[in-house]
C-alpha cells in the first residue's frame, strides 16, 4: 500500500506541474488580449478591435474555471510536504520504541523551523 502512496506522490506533482503550466498560457493569453485590446482601443480598423473584445469575452466565460484552477493549485502540497505527511502516518502506526519517536519528531521540528525561517527571509 505505500508503494502505491509514493507513485501517487509523484502523480499529484506531476498534475501539479501541468496546473501551472496551463495557468501560465492562461494569465499569458489574458496579457496578449489585453495588449491587443489596449493598442486596437483607437484604431480605424474595427475588426481588429473586435477581435480583441472577443478574446476578453473568451476569458469572462472561462473566470469560473480559471478560479477553481487556481484553488485547485493552492490546495495541492508540495511533493516534501506529501513525504513528510506520509511519513508522519507512517511513525503514528509504527510500533518502534518511544525514544525513536521522539527523536524523529524533534528532526522534523527542526526541519520545519528551518522550512519557516527560510520562508520567512
Amino acid at each position: 500500500m505505500a508503494i502505491f502512496f509514493l507513485y501517487m506522490i509523484s502523480v499529484i506533482d506531476s498534475l501539479a506541474c501541468i496546473l501551472d503550466i496551463i495557468f501560465g498560457c492562461i494569465l499569458l493569453y489574458f496579457i496578449l488580449a489585453c495588449l491587443l485590446f489596449m493598442f486596437t482601443l483607437d484604431s480605424y480598423q474595427k475588426d481588429e478591435h473586435n477581435e480583441a473584445l472577443k478574446a476578453l469575452e473568451w476569458l469572462k466565460s472561462k473566470v469560473k474555471l480559471i478560479v477553481l484552477l487556481l484553488l485547485i493549485m493552492m490546495l495541492i502540497p508540495s511533493k516534501n510536504t506529501m513525504y513528510m505527511m506520509m511519513g508522519t502516518a507512517y511513525l503514528q502506526n509504527a510500533t518502534i520504541p518511544l525514544q525513536v519517536k521522539e527523536i524523529v519528531s524533534l528532526k522534523l521540528d527542526e526541519v520545519l523551523k528551518k522550512l519557516q525561517d527560510e520562508k520567512n527571509k
